[in-house]
């Protein structure tokens, strides 16, 4: 199965541990450079080395390693590099201070720096999502035929979100039938079909099988024009795949309206 850009987006994501063992590793290169400049740098600059570890970790490996980051080194900076050495035991008020601020800021760091980086990945997602609905809209706007239109269709859904997807369109009896579908493994298990005929009749996304709509291995997207339901996309993303998540829906939303406009005016 292909992998679309917004399916990549999430293949990018780390795992959560794996965070947690970059946050790790960040603390001890921090630790080893304190290490090396001890007898060189005052105890506050040692103390902005750990910023700058917690900086690069609340960037490049989010909130919760950046937190992972923030209290352990703040510990680390204390039981190394304050007196009593190798002590988490601080004899005089400055030290406690130190320690305080230390971990306040790092905390406020890894907060901050954590929300920008997400306004980034939203603002990065939504101007894909526009460009993805511009190029549909300008091929639609070229072409005429429904089984030209929904080719159309099917092939930027495959590619924008990696999954398998069929085209169902109601026949004169009202049965749904297969017209079309794109990418690797598409199929229309006869199973789902009270599934595709539901998303038919409400004009909302159904889930394939007894999942929820997030956790599901396959939607079927309806096809709603003018308020009338003219077909419904089944988009299968695998098991192998990452989960649905709220974005891509709107994005499968959003295709779809584009393509029921247009077959819609071919009728």
């Amino acid at each position: 199965m292909q992998t679309g850009p917004i399916v990549a987006s999430l293949l990018r994501r780390r795992p959560e541990w794996l965070g947690v063992a970059g946050a790790l590793a960040a603390v001890a290169a921090c630790t080893g450079v304190d290490a090396l400049l001890d007898a060189r740098l005052h105890q506050a600059n040692l103390a902005m080395v750990y910023m700058l570890g917690v900086l690069a970790v609340s960037y490049w490996l989010g909130f919760v390693p950046a937190v992972v980051a923030s209290v352990l080194s703040a510990l680390a900076f204390d039981f190394l590099f304050t007196v009593p050495r190798f002590s988490l035991t601080m004899e005089n008020l400055q030290d406690i201070f130190t320690f305080i601020v230390m971990l306040l800021v790092a905390l406020a760091i890894s907060r901050l720096t954590s929300l920008a980086r997400g306004q980034a990945v939203l603002a990065e997602e939504r101007e894909r999502r526009n460009a993805a609905l511009y190029d549909l809209s300008r091929e639609l706007a070229v072409t005429r035929g429904t089984d030209r239109l929904l080719g159309i269709v099917l092939a930027h859904v495959a590619r924008e979100t990696g999954c398998a997807v069929v085209a169902l369109v109601p026949d004169k009896a009202g049965e749904l039938k297969v017209r079309g579908q794109a990418g690797t493994g598409a199929s229309y298990p006869p199973s789902e079909a009270t599934a595709a005929a539901l998303a038919l009749k409400s004009g909302e996304i159904v889930s394939g099988g007894t999942s929820t709509t997030l956790d599901a291995t396959a939607l079927y997207v309806p096809l709603v024009a003018a308020g009338k339901s003219l077909g419904v996309l089944r988009v299968d993303r695998g098991v192998a795949s990452p989960p649905f998540t709220a974005d891509l829906v709107r994005l499968l939303e959003a295709l779809a309206q584009h393509a029921a406009l247009a077959i819609a005016s071919e009728r």
